[in-house]
């Protein structure tokens, strides 16, 4: 995921432009990683495994189904953080609030479906926390260099 993301996001581009040695841009990614496991994470994931998907999949008794109506809540929740305070400079933001729908679950519901699948064959919180926070560090490492520096 984070090969991934270094790849088709401006993350890399928008950490460079900071300037910083690789060893303290590093740094900043660690930090990015660890608040992000804790602030969105943990709050993202204990609600949409532990709670609603668990309660989906006893619900509908497919683990499958759980799985994959949790990734189409969980990107859908995403939808009104990009359509309202989104930008022109921000990847899947538009103005046709339907477009921006589309973007959120086609981007965000195989991430979703993957820590869903870990979550159903390991039941870990930490493990998928922590991998949370490593999707979302890079694309969040700039901003957070520049609220906290």
């Amino acid at each position: 995921m984070f090969a991934l993301l270094a790849v088709v996001s401006p993350s890399l581009k928008q950490i460079g432009a900071l300037a910083l040695t690789p060893a303290v841009a590093l740094a900043w990614v660690l930090g990015s990683w660890a608040w992000i496991s804790v602030e969105a994470g943990l709050c993202e994931e204990f609600f949409f495994r532990a709670c609603i998907q668990s309660r989906l999949t006893a619900w509908l008794k497919s683990p499958a189904a759980g799985i994959a109506l949790t990734s189409i809540l969980f990107a859908l929740s995403h939808w009104p953080g990009l359509y309202l305070r989104g930008g022109p400079d921000v990847d899947g933001w538009s103005t046709d609030p339907i477009q921006v729908a589309c973007f959120t679950i086609a981007t965000l519901s195989p991430l979703a479906f993957s820590l869903g699948l870990l979550w159903a064959r390991s039941r870990s919180l930490l493990l998928i926390v922590l991998l949370h926070g490593a999707i979302d560090a890079l694309p969040n490492t700039a901003a957070f260099f520049r609220t906290w520096s």
